[in-house]
């Protein structure tokens, strides 16, 4: 004993050697036991805030261990708590030698330290019971036999090891009997590696824990077959979860899997060669983590070095309308092929797709080089690539130097060889067209050859400067020509009907390419030129000198446009603004003996009768309304209403009439509308249609009202969106002057600022009042409940309906409370709108002055009378309910009328004049600003002679400020086309939440 303690006083340096001293003088040296070969000795810790460490000694060796974390100098070889086992052991426990430390602080050493006492330690024994385990804990000491506990509260004198703490944690309390297994399990997993377990009294070893099934593999002819089995190899099987292993016990656990695809795997997968790539990269690992595998070696090809190459397939072109193209197809990929031998595997993205034969060893420097190379060429991997014009060109050059191609790649190049120059030519007969593109024959060997117009246009809407002839070659595009005349060329094309024909309207666009060609003009085709000119002049109509007089210059220049649109048998837009006499230009054009048909809202249709009365008596008039209406057919005029229009298309259909006129056509602004298809179904030799608001909230209604006036001019409605509409939203430069000059000849639209400048000015002012606490506890509650959900639906494309019914709430809150369904009818329930109503119209009428009211919601009106009832205040009402409608209009211009007129916008929106007026109050804003000057309009028109005032009463904080910016970006969708902006923007989604947040 005396040379082992030299020895760890030699591996210990001064200050190791001096704690040890320290720790067997404080007592620290807790106990001994002998386990084999080894003496373990228990050294604690000063204030027993730590769980004594284990030292073992190995005295014949002269070698010892210790379980802390070991020695603090980098010179030693032996820890302090080496040291105090040593020391304690070879002076028998005693201590007769003074400190030759200070001891720590707070620690007391006595005199003389006891005897080291002889420990016991714990052993586990497993016992069968039937096809179960049971653990029985054992205390074992030197001389006497095991003795059994319950739990280490019992025992005394034993040394507790840190496996003893997690088996008792592992039990959870657990007395007697066969353990359930997951106790079991966790039992087990605490005594793995420990020397201190028997199976019925004899040592047995404890190994990890097993999945209690394996995943097995094996081949099949159509692809490998995958499935979770049973574990088999067991020596003994346990209820518990328990197996043994020969000398070893293990517990047996549930795969650590999903149910549902251990589920799944049990009842077996077939992985098809194509995906046994993705199989053995990403699935099969994640698989072996949680199952142990079988048959791998057998089932799976093994893995090999095969050769990778980057491979791009070419195909001819094949649109799916058999129509040419000038340029090929490519397919790019990447596959892992044998010397002489198709591709075994392919790369889709990072994945490989197994095909058959050998399984390669994936190579993924290779394959980064090569993506790097095809990127560089330009080819990209996936779907097939197209490549036109240059970059067919340049891609064949490409193809053919890096031997990638393949034949067909040479093949293609070849036919990209041609310099001379396409020459347009245009036959016209017989009211069809003919277009194609000659090549003539040049020296040196190039064959003349012919290309259609078809092909010319798309090759120049790609920006491929190459044409496809018919016969597979290609040239160069007639650049220069098309620069100048494709736009025209493209409009007459997409005219074109069966077998050819142009419409009228195309036709007199097919004259003006012939006159800018210079080519000669078809007999046909002159007087539609001559009608319009190119100067934009038109021969003045003769009309009765009192008729005469009562017109205006530019109403004069209208009666002459729509004079010339019905000779030659065209349609034609009027679209000037409201109050600038559309009706009265319009009936100047009537002739007697060509039958007229008009249609017109019900409200306007006696406002016809009694216009034509008054300027063309000379007219038969037959008013086609009524549940017993029958067509008069001596009548020169016959005035009918939308309605029975759409209810007898069938009837009207069968009398062929001279002129077609739509007032208020934006009644048809809707192409797939039963009115929009009612009235294109009308044959008549020249169709006008009259709408001061042509163009509301997209460009497809421009489409519908030409439709109906010349059917075909803008071709179908896909190619409208395709050709304009599209690209005008999407800010396309220079579209918008393309569909102005497209649409121009039949399209004449005035403003009152232009023309009518003898009209008094009319001024839009902003009148803004601040919710009272009631109302903005209604509108904050709406907004506050609905409109975060809404936000999320149309966020994910939910429908807009709910959108549009909380935007129609959130307005009447800040219109009236009252107006909101469910708020309850309160005596002292207060509108700022209407305070601020009252206000305003108190002031004028004291001062002279007739004021008009709008609004949306004959409710609102309901609201406003019992108000000025009590201001004295005496007034007028128009609605949908209003019969006499003249009589009330012209109460209301009589010079001893009521001051104020209240009208529903819906019902007094049109067909009114009230010059009477001078003052406009529009109480609830929407976001269509046309809406709102048809209304101004009604005011300030012809025949007004006083300044007119817009008030447009807005609440403050609220939806109605965020209407006012949209009713901006909506005036700007009518200027994108009609006054040569480039952005049309519209009623979208995005609106909605902006309006709504």
């Amino acid at each position: 004993m005396q040379a082992f303690l030299a020895a760890v006083r030699e591996a210990c340096s001064p200050t190791l050697w001096s704690r040890g001293v320290q720790l067997q003088r404080a007592g620290m040296v807790l106990g001994q036991l002998r386990r084999g070969d080894a003496l373990e000795v228990r050294v604690g810790t000063p204030g027993g805030r730590n769980m004594p460490f284990t030292v073992s000694l190995f005295i014949d060796a002269q070698d010892w261990s210790c379980d802390c974390d070991g020695p603090v100098d980098d010179d030693s070889d032996a820890c302090a708590h080496v040291a105090a086992a040593a020391i304690a052991l070879r002076h028998g426990g005693t201590s007769d030698a003074a400190p030759s430390a200070t001891p720590p602080p707070g620690v007391a050493v006595p005199r003389r330290p006891p005897a080291v006492k002889t420990l016991a330690y714990l052993a586990y024994d497993w016992r069968r019971q039937g096809h179960a385990l049971a653990l029985q804990r054992l205390c074992i000491r030197d001389g006497s036999p095991p003795q059994p506990i319950a739990s280490l509260s019992a025992p005394t004198g034993v040394a507790l090891r840190p496996l003893d703490h997690a088996v008792e944690r592992a039990l959870r309390g657990y007395a007697s009997g066969p353990l359930p297994p997951g106790l079991a399990a966790a039992a087990l997993a605490a005594m793995q590696n420990s020397d201190a377990v028997r199976l019925d009294g004899r040592p047995i070893a404890v190994g990890p824990a097993r999945p209690n099934r394996q995943l097995r593999l094996s081949r099949r002819p159509e692809g490998l077959w995958v499935q979770a089995v049973g574990r088999g190899g067991a020596s003994e099987r346990f209820v518990n979860g328990v197996v043994r292993l020969g000398n070893s016990l293990h517990a047996e656990v549930p795969v650590a899997l999903p149910p549902a695809q251990l589920e799944a795997l049990q009842r077996g997968q077939l992985v098809p060669p194509a995906q046994l790539g993705k199989f053995r990269e990403q699935l099969l690992p994640r698989l072996q983590a949680a199952l142990p595998l079988a048959g791998a070696e057998e089932a799976l090809p093994p893995e090999v070095a095969v050769p990778l190459r980057l491979q791009v397939e070419t195909f001819g072109s094949d649109e799916p309308q058999g129509a040419p193209l000038d340029g090929f197809w490519t397919r790019t990929s990447l596959t892992y092929a044998p010397v002489g031998a198709a591709a075994c595997a392919q790369l889709e993205g990072d994945e490989l797709i197994y095909l058959h034969g050998p399984y390669p060893r994936r190579d993924r420097p290779a394959e980064a080089h090569l993506r790097a190379q095809a990127e560089a060429l330009g080819l990209r991997f996936g779907p097939r690539q197209l490549f036109l014009g240059a970059a067919a060109l340049a891609m064949a050059d490409a193809l053919r130097q890096h031997d990638l191609g393949g034949p067909a790649a040479l093949a293609a190049s070849a036919t990209f060889a041609s310099t001379a120059q396409l020459q347009p030519q245009i036959d016209y007969r017989q009211g069809a067209l003919e277009v194609h593109f000659e090549l003539p024959a040049v020296a040196g060997g190039v064959a003349a050859g012919r290309a259609s117009a078809e092909a010319v246009l798309r090759a120049w809407s790609c920006n491929s400067p190459l044409v496809q002839l018919l016969d597979g070659r290609f040239v160069p595009q007639p650049q220069a020509f098309l620069v100048q005349h494709g736009e025209l060329l493209r409009d007459l094309l997409a005219a074109r009907q069966e077998k050819g024909a142009l419409p009228p309207a195309a036709r007199r666009v097919a004259a003006q390419l012939f006159d800018d060609l210079a080519q000669p003009l078809p007999a046909d085709l002159a007087p539609l030129l001559a009608a319009f000119g190119k100067d934009g002049k038109l021969q003045a109509v003769a009309l009765a000198p009192p008729l005469a007089a009562l017109l205006r210059p530019y109403q004069q220049d209208g009666v002459n446009w729509l004079a010339a649109l019905r000779d030659a048998q065209l349609g034609g837009l009027l679209a000037d603004d409201m109050g600038l006499g559309k009706t009265l230009q319009t009936l100047c054009c009537f002739l007697p003996g060509k039958k007229t048909l008009v249609v017109a809202p019900t409200s306007v249709l006696h406002n016809w009768a009694a216009e034509l009365q008054r300027f063309r008596p000379e007219l038969r008039v037959h008013l086609y309304h009524g549940s017993r209406r029958a067509l008069q057919p001596q009548s020169d005029v016959t005035l009918t209403t939308y309605g029975v229009m759409r209810l007898d298309a069938e009837s009207l259909s069968a009398h062929p009439w001279a002129i077609l006129v739509l007032d208020e056509a934006q009644n048809i602004k809707n192409p797939h509308s039963q009115l929009a298809r009612a009235a294109r179904r009308l044959p008549a030799h020249c169709r006008l249609a009259l709408c001061g608001t042509p163009m509301e909230n997209k460009l497809e209604e421009l489409w519908s009202h030409f439709e109906f006036l010349n059917p075909g001019h803008l071709g179908t409605l896909e190619e409208f969106l395709q050709r304009y509409a599209r690209p005008i939203a999407a800010g396309q430069a220079g579209v918008a002057q393309r569909l102005q000059k497209q649409i121009r000849p039949f399209f004449l639209r005035r403003k009152k600022s232009e023309v009518a400048r003898d009209l008094p000015p009319r001024t839009e002012q902003v009148m803004r009042c601040v919710l009272s606490a009631r109302e903005r506890e209604v509108y904050e509650g709406i907004r506050a409940v609905a409109v975060p959900a809404i936000l999320q639906q149309l966020q994910a494309g939910g429908n807009v309906m709910q959108a549009l019914e909380t935007l129609l709430r959130l307005r009447q809150a800040c219109t009236h409370p009252l107006l909101v369904p469910g708020v309850q009818a309160e005596t002292s329930l207060p509108s700022a709108k209407l305070n601020a109503l009252c206000e305003a119209l108190g002031e004028l009428v004291e001062q002279g002055h007739k004021a008009i009211v709008f609004s949306q919601w004959t409710g609102f009106l309901d609201l406003i009378e019992p108000a000025l009832r009590r201001l004295g205040m005496a007034f007028l009402r128009l609605d949908g309910s209003t019969r006499d409608r003249q009589g009330v209009v012209q109460a209301f211009a009589a010079a001893d009328g009521p001051p104020v007129f209240l009208i529903s916008l819906k019902a007094g929106g049109t067909g009114l004049n009230l010059i009477a007026a001078d003052h406009v109050f529009l109480m609830d804003p929407w976001w269509n600003p046309a809406v709102e000057d048809q209304a101004a309009d009604r005011a300030h028109r012809i025949g007004q002679t006083r300044p007119v005032f817009v008030h447009k009463v807005i609440a403050q904080d609220t939806v109605e400020e965020k209407i006012l910016a949209l009713q901006a970006a909506k005036r700007a969708l009518v200027g994108a086309t009609l006054d040569g902006l480039d952005r049309a923007p519209q009623l979208s989604r995005d609106d909605l939440a902006q309006l709504l947040t």
